[in-house]
């Protein structure tokens, strides 16, 4: 099959033939612009083609081929190109750098820009790509001695008692405060204790022991006193808790825990009280009859023509003891007292003064 064809030579037109299978026409240029000339089959001969024949082909140029593009996508456009840059670039090829630490992205932390993207350093307690969420410190156990609360940015540790310190770490040393009042601190490790002195007890030894409670003076009265106590005893006995019984010195009697002694030398009343004293002693009182039958056993080798001072006076018109003690118990002689001779008689007496003392500590 062949086709009439125009042949552009100078400024006529031509009308060549050619075959279907003819390799010489394998490009030829198309321009839907230009005019269409008319061919009518009359004017059409069919002829051989010519070995001189030559052909023009022209392509749309594509600029994304040279990638423009620096940081992003191309996407080519007729007469041009556009960028789709990646994030964190900007311009027409995307080859500025997006400074994205001016919007402060870094909530809790510091933001240092860098190509194509940025960085935030968090602030302790925070984490995150923007440093938006907290750490819950709580779950690493930071509070040693203590409880734990989670804070925005932090923790806060409640201490045990004993215990101090941001993580509850240090022990508090109690015995510096002095909290043991009546005996010795040792410090321990979230507490302290104290061994109390001698009568005190309690937490801080501020207790005063009650040692009466447990009858502590066997022979006597107790009284108790901070930190410890003191025993009364009762005549005859003697000692911290009343338990040792006194023995009279050497040449007395005892008698309802008093010694008694007979003084044979000659002397008046008031001379024998003197002696009575310097033995520590005072002339003897009867209280009763047992005590009269005991001083009348002792007085039994005493001389029949001598009297025995004993503490009994008379003083302003009353007759007294001389340690005090009323007069309940009277064994006078038939007739006495009497002012034996007008004599004005104001001391009583046997016949040789008794000196008595009281056994006491």
């Amino acid at each position: 099959m062949t086709l009439d064809m125009l042949n552009e030579s100078g400024n006529s037109w031509q009308v060549t033939s050619y075959m279907d299978n003819n390799s010489a026409f394998g490009e030829f240029i198309v321009d839907n612009t230009a005019p269409t000339l008319p061919v009518t089959k009359s004017s059409v001969t069919f002829e051989a083609l010519s070995s001189s024949v030559t052909s023009l082909s022209t392509t749309e140029l594509n600029e994304c081929t040279n990638k423009p593009c620096l940081h992003g996508g191309c996407v080519n456009q007729d007469g041009g190109h556009k960028c789709t840059c990646s994030p964190g670039w900007t311009g027409q090829n995307c080859q500025r750098d997006l400074n994205e630490c001016t919007k402060k992205p870094c909530l809790h932390g510091r933001c240092v820009n860098q190509d194509g993207g940025y960085k935030c350093t968090c602030s302790p307690g925070w984490t995150g790509q923007n440093c938006q969420r907290d750490i819950d410190e709580c779950n690493n156990n930071p509070c040693q001695h203590g409880r734990c609360v989670n804070q925005d940015g932090g923790y806060k540790c409640t201490c045990s008692s004993g215990w101090t310190g941001q993580d509850c770490q240090h022990d508090v040393d109690e015995c510096a405060k002095n909290l043991c009042q009546h005996g010795t601190c040792v410090n321990q490790d979230g507490e302290y204790q104290c061994t109390c002195s001698p009568g005190w007890t309690g937490r801080n030894c501020q207790k005063d022991v009650d040692e009466c409670a447990r009858n502590l003076c066997q022979h006597g009265t107790c009284v108790n006193q901070d930190g410890g106590y003191k025993c009364t005893c009762s005549p005859g006995w003697t000692g911290q808790n009343c338990r040792q019984a006194l023995r009279c010195p050497a040449g007395w009697r005892k008698y309802n825990n008093h010694c008694y002694k007979l003084m044979t030398d000659r002397t008046s009343w008031s001379k024998a009280k003197l002696r009575c004293a310097k033995h520590g002693a005072i002339l003897a009182s009867i209280k009763d009859a047992k005590e009269n039958r005991f001083i009348t056993r002792r007085i039994l080798n005493a001389r029949a023509d001598t009297y025995v001072w004993m503490g009994l006076y008379k003083q302003s018109g009353c007759w007294k003891w001389t340690d005090g003690s009323p007069i309940n118990y009277r064994n006078w002689a038939r007739g006495e007292p009497n002012n034996y001779l007008l004599a004005n008689e104001e001391c009583g007496h046997l016949y040789h003064k008794v000196c008595d003392f009281f056994l006491s500590t």
